[in-house]
C-alpha cells in the first residue's frame, strides 16, 4: 500500500506543469534571430541556434541533423545542452523502419514538425528515438528545415517539462524554423553568386591572359562610334604603334585599315555581315616593315552594344614557306623531267599507299608513259617479273611499316617484252611522331651492271680454277720428288678444313686453311731427295737440314700475293705451345690460329700414314697422341674440334 502510494506520488510529480512564458521564447527568437545576421556559415548558425534554444528558450537539449549525401541516413552537425552524449552512434534513417519512426525521421521525411508532449507516454515508446528513455526530459519536438524548398534536416528539441510546447510555443518555433530556412536559402544563393563570381573572374583572367599572350592581333572596336576599346600587345608590336596611339584614333584613322577598306564607310560594311573573312591581305606597319596577314571580323552584343572584333593573323612566314615550297617543286619538277632514272612519288593515308607522281622517265625504263601508270594502279606489279612479285610485295609492305630498307633489285618486263634488271631505292617522309607520311622511289635500270657483273663472276670462277690448278701443280711437283709421302699436303689440307668448320671458321679463312694445307711444305723441296726418301734413321745434321724447309717454303711464298696467310702457316706450322717447336719457339698465342690448326693436322696425317723409315700408326693412335699433347704442344680449342670431328663426326682420310 504504502509502495504503490510512493509509485503515483512520483508519476505526480512528473506530470506537473511548469508554467513557461512566451516571453522567453520571444528571447530565444530574437537571439535566434541575431545568429542569423551575424553567422556566416550553416555550421555556425545550426550551433549558435542549438545554444540559444538552451540558453534563452528554457530546453535542456538541442541539437541539428541533416540528411547525408546517400540520401536515408540523418548525422548530428551541432549539438547543445545535457545529455548530448546519447548522439553518439545514434542511427537516424529516413525509412520507414523504427529507426526512421522517430520524431526526427518522421519530421524530415513527411516535411512537418513533429511534437511529443509526454516522451513518457506508454503510445511514444514503440518510437522512441535513441535519447528520449532519458527521465530528465519530459517533452520533445522535431522541426524540419529545408534550403529552397528542399527538406535538409531537422532540429531537434528536448525539455525537462511536460507539455512544454503550448501554441504560443509552437507558433514561435515555428517562426524560429522559418527563419532559420531564410538563412539556409541566403547561404545557398551567396555561395552560387560567390560560385559565378569566382567563374567569372576566371573567365576573365583568361581571357585576359589569351589575349595578352596569343600570336594574333586582337582589335575590339565600338561597332556604332569605330573607337578603339582594347588592342592586345601582339597587335601593338607588329604595327609599331603605342597603345595611346590606338585608343586615340578611330579605327578608319589606322593607317593600316586603310589599306583593308578606306574611310569609315568602310567600317560599317564590314558589320554588314556577322562574320567575315580575307586571305592574303598586304598590310603596311608604321616602320616599313610589310606583311601578309589573314584578316578577320566578328560582330557581336555586349551587354547590348556591338561589337567588333578584328584578329589579324600574321601569315608572312607561311607566304613564304609557300612560295618556298612551290619553288622547290618546281626545281623537282625540272630536274626530274630531264633524267632518265624513274621517280615516282606515294602518298600514305591510313596505311595505305597512293601513287600520286610518275616523272617522264618512267618511259625510259619501262616503256610506259606516266598516264598508263596513273591510270592502272596495279601495272607496276603486272610488269615485274613473276619470280619477283613476291619480293617486291614484302618490300612494299617493309616501307608502310617505316622500316629502313636497303634498295632492292628485281626484274621487269618493258612493254616492248625485253627483260631488264631494276634497282629500286626508297626515300621515306615521317611526322615528328615518327608515322609514314609519303616516299619517294627512284628506280635504275641496271641491266648492263647485272650483266657486267655475271661476267665478272665468270672471271673471278675462272681465275679460282686456275689458282687452284697452279696450288696442284706445285703440290704434284712437291710429292715427284717424294714419292713415299703422296698426298700428305691434300689429306693435311682436308684435315685442316674440317677443324676449322668446326671451330665456326668463316668460309673465307676455311678456303685459305685448304690452300694453306697444300702448300704447307713446299720448302722440302730444296731438301735433298736421299734425305726425304732415306729408309732409316737420320742423323742430327740431316735433321737440322729438314728443319729448315719451313723457312724455305715461307721464302717462297712471301711474295705471292694470296689473301691469306699462307707463307706464314709454312713458316710456323711446326711450332709448339709450349715454346718447343721450331724455327723460331714460338708460344701460345704469337703462333697465328691458322698455323696452330695446320700443327695438329699435319701431325694427324703424318702419324696415320706409311713412311719409308716406319709402317703408318693409324688414326686411332695419332688421335691418342693429340689427346696427350693438348694444352703444352696443341692449342686446346683446336685439338678438342679435331678430336670431335673424328671420333664424334665420323669424319675419315681420304685411301
Amino acid at each position: 500500500m504504502d509502495m504503490a502510494r510512493n509509485t503515483i506520488g512520483t508519476r505526480k510529480s512528473r506530470s506537473v506543469k511548469r508554467v513557461r512564458h512566451p516571453p522567453q521564447f520571444y528571447t530565444a527568437l530574437s537571439k535566434c534571430n541575431e545568429a542569423i545576421v551575424r553567422c556566416t556559415s550553416e555550421d555556425d548558425l545550426f550551433q549558435a541556434i542549438c545554444r540559444d534554444v538552451v540558453d534563452f528558450g528554457a530546453m535542456t537539449m538541442a541539437w541539428v541533423g541533416m540528411v547525408d549525401v546517400d540520401g536515408r541516413h540523418v548525422r548530428p552537425v551541432a549539438s547543445y545542452g545535457t545529455g548530448q552524449t546519447c548522439l553518439d552512434g545514434i542511427d537516424v534513417t529516413l525509412d520507414d523502419d523504427p529507426a526512421g519512426c522517430g520524431m526526427v525521421g518522421t519530421a524530415i521525411r513527411e516535411s512537418r514538425p513533429v511534437w511529443i508532449q509526454d516522451c513518457h507516454r506508454a503510445e511514444f515508446a514503440a518510437k522512441r528515438h535513441a535519447g528520449i528513455e532519458d527521465d530528465e526530459w519530459g517533452a520533445a519536438a522535431a522541426l524540419p528545415l529545408s534550403r529552397e524548398d528542399v527538406v535538409i534536416g531537422a532540429l531537434a528539441l528536448y525539455s525537462a517539462d511536460v507539455d512544454a510546447f503550448s501554441d504560443d510555443v509552437r507558433k514561435l518555433l515555428g517562426e524560429m524554423a522559418i527563419d532559420i530556412c531564410f538563412a539556409l536559402d541566403n547561404f545557398a544563393h551567396e555561395a552560387e553568386r560567390k560560385l559565378t563570381t569566382n567563374k567569372l573572374i576566371a573567365s576573365e583572367l583568361r581571357y585576359r591572359r589569351l589575349f595578352e599572350s596569343t600570336k594574333d592581333g586582337i582589335l575590339v572596336l565600338n561597332a556604332e562610334s569605330g573607337d578603339v576599346v582594347d588592342v592586345n600587345p601582339f597587335l601593338i608590336k607588329m604595327m609599331s604603334l603605342s597603345h595611346a596611339d590606338f585608343i586615340a584614333m578611330k579605327v578608319w584613322e589606322l593607317p593600316f585599315f586603310q589599306e583593308i577598306l578606306p574611310g569609315r564607310g568602310g567600317f560599317f560594311e564590314l558589320q554588314q555581315e556577322n562574320y567575315r573573312r580575307f586571305e592574303n591581305l598586304l598590310l603596311t606597319a608604321m616602320d616599313g616593315r610589310r606583311f601578309h596577314v589573314e584578316f578577320i571580323v566578328n560582330t557581336y552584343s555586349v551587354d547590348g552594344d556591338r561589337v567588333v572584333q578584328f584578329n589579324i593573323r600574321d601569315m608572312t612566314e607561311r607566304q613564304q614557306v609557300k612560295q618556298q615550297l612551290l619553288e622547290s617543286e618546281a626545281r623537282y619538277k625540272r630536274i626530274t623531267d630531264g633524267l632518265t632514272d624513274y621517280q615516282y612519288t606515294v602518298n600514305v593515308e591510313n596505311g595505305s599507299a597512293r601513287e600520286s607522281l610518275h616523272s617522264p622517265g618512267c618511259v625510259t625504263v619501262t616503256g610506259y608513259t606516266p598516264e598508263e601508270f596513273s591510270n592502272d594502279p596495279y601495272l607496276w606489279i603486272q610488269i615485274v617479273a613473276p619470280e619477283d612479285r613476291d619480293k617486291i610485295r614484302n618490300h612494299i609492305r617493309q616501307v608502310l611499316a617505316g622500316e629502313d630498307i636497303p634498295p632492292v633489285e628485281y626484274r621487269i618486263i618493258r612493254k616492248d617484252g625485253q627483260m631488264r634488271w631494276v634497282s629500286d631505292t626508297t626515300i621515306m617522309f615521317k611526322d615528328t611522331s615518327g608515322k609514314l607520311l609519303s616516299y619517294d622511289g627512284v628506280i635504275k635500270d641496271i641491266t648492263e651492271r647485272k650483266v657486267a657483273e655475271e661476267q665478272i663472276q665468270r672471271y673471278v670462277a675462272q681465275l679460282q680454277d686456275a689458282f687452284m690448278r697452279t696450288v696442284n701443280v706445285a703440290t704434284t711437283l712437291s710429292e715427284m720428288r717424294d714419292p713415299y709421302t703422296a698426298g700428305h699436303e691434300r689429306r693435311t689440307a682436308l684435315i685442316a678444313a674440317a677443324i676449322g668448320s668446326e671451330m665456326g671458321l668463316d668460309e673465307f679463312r676455311i678456303e685459305g686453311l685448304r690452300v694453306s694445307g697444300q702448300l704447307h711444305d713446299i720448302g722440302k723441296i730444296s731438301i735433298p731427295t736421299e734425305i726425304l726418301v732415306k729408309p732409316g734413321r737420320i742423323t742430327a745434321a740431316e735433321y737440322t737440314l729438314i728443319k729448315e724447309h719451313t723457312q724455305f717454303g715461307y721464302e717462297a711464298l712471301k711474295d705471292v700475293g694470296f689473301p691469306w696467310p699462307v707463307a706464314l702457316v709454312a713458316l710456323q706450322h711446326h711450332e709448339r705451345m709450349d715454346g718447343s717447336g721450331y724455327p723460331h719457339g714460338l708460344r701460345g698465342e704469337s703462333i697465328m690460329l691458322e698455323s696452330r690448326i695446320m700443327a695438329v693436322a699435319d701431325v694427324v696425317e703424318a702419324m696415320a700414314s706409311h713412311r719409308p723409315y716406319r709402317p703408318g700408326h693409324g688414326i686411332a693412335k695419332a688421335l691418342v697422341e693429340i689427346e696427350r699433347g693438348m694444352g703444352t704442344f696443341y692449342d686446346e680449342v683446336v685439338a678438342s674440334a679435331c678430336l670431335r670431328i673424328f671420333r664424334e663426326k665420323g669424319f675419315a682420310l681420304p685411301a
